[in-house]
């Protein structure tokens, strides 16, 4: 009963599930909602995968502005100096910026990485 009431609450929040997907708590790396955790509880290794999947894409998105979408690449270090080679102050914000995004998603990623693995997947 348990299990068909969980997805009965999946079926609901269907369209948010494609969008939820890559959310995880920037503190615990964990699943941050209701939609991630029931993805999360139903099929933990799919769940996995796809947050180090998805943070791996962040990685070379921020690292290097790759996989951009409609908004264009965003600033890498490198863009920060040069785009604030005269104002120390906005090339220290931006380049502290860039840096924590990097850091958030190599950390997530390692993390969905290990728990990948501890749910039987081959990451």
């Amino acid at each position: 009963m348990k299990k068909i009431l969980t997805i009965l609450i999946v079926l609901c929040f269907n369209n948010f599930l494609y969008a939820a997907s890559s959310d995880m708590q920037a503190s615990s790396c964990a699943p941050n909602g209701v939609t991630n955790v029931i993805k999360e509880k139903m099929n933990p290794r799919k769940f996995w995968i796809d947050q180090m999947l998805t943070a791996d894409r962040m990685v070379a998105y921020w690292v290097n502005g790759e996989g951009a979408g409609e908004e264009g690449p965003p600033d890498t270090v490198y863009d920060c100096n040069i785009k604030n080679k005269d104002n120390p102050i906005e090339r220290q914000k931006c380049v502290s910026y860039v840096k924590g995004e990097v850091e958030f998603w190599r950390r997530c990623g390692a993390h969905a990485r290990q728990m990948c693995k501890l749910n039987g997947g081959f990451c």
